[in-house]
C-alpha cells in the first residue's frame, strides 16, 4: 500500500508542459496542477472532447495500467527524485499513514456496527415470525369463541321461545 502511494505520488509530481488545454477544470482548482502533470505524463489521458472528467471514477484496469507504467519507469531508472522530493513524499507517507490508520478503524468500527446491525435484524425477524403465530393462534381461538358465543345466543332464544 505505501508503495503504491509512493508511486502515485511520484507520478504527480513529474512536469512536462500542457499539450492541450483541461476545458473542464479550472486552472484556479488546487488539483488542476497534479492533473496537468499526469496527462503530460501519459498516466491519465483527456477524453477525446478535451475533459478530464475529474469526478469519473477510475477503474481497476486503469489502476493497474498507471501502476505498471510508473513500475517499468522506475524499474529502467527513468525516475529520479531530488532529496527534497523524497522528503516531501516521506512526510506525505507519514501524514497519508495516520490517515489510513483512522480509516481502517472507522472501517473496523463499521464492520462491527454492521455485524450488530444484522444480528439484530435476525433478532427481530425471528420475534417478528413468533408475535405472527401468535397471533394467527390467537385469531382462530377468537373465531371458535365467537362460534361458540353465537350458538350459545342462538339455544338461549330458542330456549327462551320454547319455555
Amino acid at each position: 500500500m505505501k508503495k503504491i502511494l509512493i508511486y502515485c505520488l511520484l507520478f504527480s509530481s513529474l512536469t512536462l508542459p500542457i499539450t492541450a488545454a483541461i476545458k473542464d477544470v479550472s486552472k484556479a482548482d488546487g488539483a488542476y496542477k497534479a492533473i496537468e502533470k499526469t496527462v503530460n505524463t501519459g498516466y491519465l489521458s483527456l477524453f477525446n472532447d478535451k475533459t478530464f472528467r475529474p469526478k469519473e471514477t477510475v477503474t481497476r484496469k486503469e489502476m493497474a495500467l498507471i501502476l505498471s507504467k510508473l513500475l517499468t519507469e522506475v524499474s529502467e531508472s527513468k525516475l529520479s527524485l531530488s532529496e527534497a522530493e523524497l522528503s516531501d513524499l516521506t512526510e506525505l507517507s507519514k501524514n497519508f499513514k495516520a490517515s489510513l490508520a483512522d480509516i481502517e478503524t472507522s472501517q473496523t468500527k463499521l464492520e462491527y456496527s454492521s455485524d450488530l446491525v444484522s444480528s439484530e435484524q435476525k433478532n427481530i425477524n425471528h420475534d417478528m415470525t413468533k408475535l405472527n403465530n401468535d397471533l394467527q393462534t390467537e385469531l382462530v381461538t377468537i373465531k371458535k369463541q365467537r362460534t361458540y358465543m353465537w350458538a350459545g345466543i342462538g339455544i338461549g332464544s330458542l330456549l327462551g321461545i320454547l319455555l
